[in-house]
C-alpha cells in the first residue's frame, strides 16, 4: 500500500517510534514458539534413564562398602 497523507505523519512517526518495542514482542514470540516446539518433541531416553539407574545403585552399593550410610 501506498503512503497516504490521509493517515499523516504524526501516525507514522508513532509507530516509528514503537518500533523497536514491536521488535522486542515479536522477539518474544518467536522464543516462545521455538521452546515450546522444542519441549513438545522432547524424545524419552529410556535406556539412558535405565543405564543411570544402574549406575546410581552400583555407586550407592561401592560407597556402602566404604563406609557411607544413606
Amino acid at each position: 500500500m501506498l503512503y497516504t497523507f490521509r493517515d499523516g505523519p504524526d501516525k507514522t512517526r508513532f509507530h516509528i517510534f514503537l518500533s523497536p518495542i514491536y521488535l522486542i514482542i515479536l522477539f518474544g514470540l518467536v522464543s516462545l514458539a521455538i521452546v515450546l516446539k522444542r519441549v513438545l518433541n522432547f524424545n524419552d531416553c529410556e535406556n539412558a534413564c535405565q543405564e543411570l539407574k544402574r549406575e546410581i545403585e552400583t555407586a550407592r552399593v561401592d560407597l556402602k562398602t566404604k563406609g557411607f550410610k544413606f
